[in-house]
């Protein structure tokens, strides 16, 4: 009869790791622990591991759109393990700096300015605190022009000095030749 030699088993070997996927941000990975005999490299084992997804890991953002007086901005931020993940946030719009300007009258002829308030970020004029918006238009006070009264003769005499027909101005004093030319005059010219 023939002699049976027991069969001798296998002989596991070390785990190895296959089919190795590397998990994202958002996905998760995975890899098998395969066990092979080391005598005739049978499988003789596996086992699939899954490895959690590694989230994102944000960067402190960065301004990519400055926000202005009226407009909102936007912060961009981008995660250190994978940069093409990124997400925005909006950053509200400063709002106006108002400087308040007391302006200052119109002379005869000179245009003035009304009080009114500018924004030192934006250069923006306005009406008022509550921003409303003013134009050149809005805020000019037109030049207002002279307001002439006629200055009769008094003629020469043998002791006194005369006056020449003349106008001036009841606003600035300015005196004129006449109405129409607006010839400006001094004291020793009449």
């Amino acid at each position: 009869e023939d002699i049976v030699l027991a069969a001798t088993g296998h002989k596991p070997g070390e785990k190895v790791i296959e089919n190795n996927v590397a998990p994202t941000c958002e996905e998760a990975g995975g890899y098998d622990e395969v066990v092979y005999c080391t005598v005739c490299e049978k499988e003789l084992s596996r086992t699939p591991v899954t490895v959690s997804a590694i989230g994102h890991r944000w960067n402190e953002g960065e301004i990519t759109t400055a926000p202005t007086c009226e407009g909102e901005g936007v912060r961009t931020y981008t995660c250190l393990n994978d940069r093409t993940h990124t997400y925005t946030e909006p950053i509200a719009a400063t709002g106006h700096n108002l400087d308040y300007d007391e302006g200052f009258d119109a002379t005869c002829e000179e245009d003035g300015v009304m009080a009114h308030y500018v924004c030192t970020v934006c250069e923006k004029m306005f009406e008022d605190e509550a921003a409303s918006i003013a134009t050149e238009e809005d805020i000019v006070i037109s030049a207002i022009g002279h307001k002439l009264a006629e200055v009769e003769e008094i003629p020469a005499t043998c002791e006194e000095d005369g006056v020449m027909a003349h106008y001036f101005c009841t606003v600035c004093a300015k005196m004129f030749k006449d109405e129409a030319s607006r010839e400006e005059l001094t004291e020793e010219d009449i």
